[in-house]
């Protein structure tokens, strides 16, 4: 069975299907799954992330709600948000490894990819002071990115 957690995000992405974005209110939706609006901030702040692309915006008033909207599908768009509004110029590598990972479910990187750029841009392969690490890290994602 799955967990809730997974059943609110498939709700959601099958609600937004092929639309931009989505208004969610975190009362509504938490009544109609019997949970708490709190889970509903779990999933979305964990599973509808920029790395996974998503932007969300909290909007206050009115039984919380929350817009969801999807990043483009288009592999160069989606990339090219990534390198111009995500990674900024130093990114740390948790971060960085959730890019991956999202690169990863929409088929942009393969499995292989993902583990050599993360050896690539891993603190130990960097061996520098956080800050110039994080620096590095963004140049060489930016770098690797535009590749793909």
């Amino acid at each position: 069975m799955d967990s809730i957690s997974n059943l609110i995000e498939n709700f959601i992405i099958s609600t937004i299907g092929e639309e931009k974005s989505l208004d969610l209110s975190r009362n509504e939706l938490g009544k109609y799954f019997g949970c708490a609006p709190s889970q509903i901030n779990y999933v979305i702040s964990t599973r509808f992330t920029v790395e996974r692309g998503f932007i969300t915006e909290s909007k206050r008033g009115g039984g919380g709600f929350i817009k969801i909207t999807k990043l483009s599908d288009r592999k160069d768009s989606f990339i090219s948000s990534l390198i111009n509004n995500v990674i900024g110029e130093q990114i740390d590598y948790n971060r960085a490894v959730q890019i991956l990972i999202g690169l990863k479910e929409r088929q942009y990187v393969t499995e292989r990819e993902l583990e050599i750029i993360k050896i690539a841009i891993h603190p130990k392969s960097l061996q520098s002071p956080l800050d110039i690490a994080e620096r590095q890290r963004a140049v060489i994602l930016k770098n690797l990115l535009i590749y793909f």
